[in-house]
């Protein structure tokens, strides 16, 4: 299941995705909700491409009670969440 996430996350980021591949990789999510590296990526697609902090902050709440502290998966979500934090910052700012 895990190639089928990175082929549509991919897609996404080369503009090769429609609104109905997006739905088709929701619809996935939805078969294993509990996978934290299709959530992490989730969380990419909405801060990168839909510039939404706060649906990427909520699934990377979800993923960070998913994966244990001694992960290092959790690191790479943890340092890609304060960049989150760190941009939206900077936004606000200017």
């Amino acid at each position: 299941m895990k190639s089928k996430y990175f082929e549509l996350i991919e897609q996404y980021f080369n503009g090769e995705m429609t609104p109905d591949e997006i739905s088709a990789f929701e619809k996935e999510l939805e078969k294993d909700p509990e996978f934290p590296e299709a959530i992490f990526l989730k969380a990419q697609i909405e801060w990168e491409g839909f510039k939404s902090g706060s649906l990427a902050r909520k699934n990377l709440d979800k993923v960070l009670e998913l994966v244990k502290d001694d992960e290092p998966f959790r690191k790479r979500v943890s340092n890609y969440y304060m960049l989150l934090i760190k941009n939206e910052g900077d936004k606000d700012v200017s």
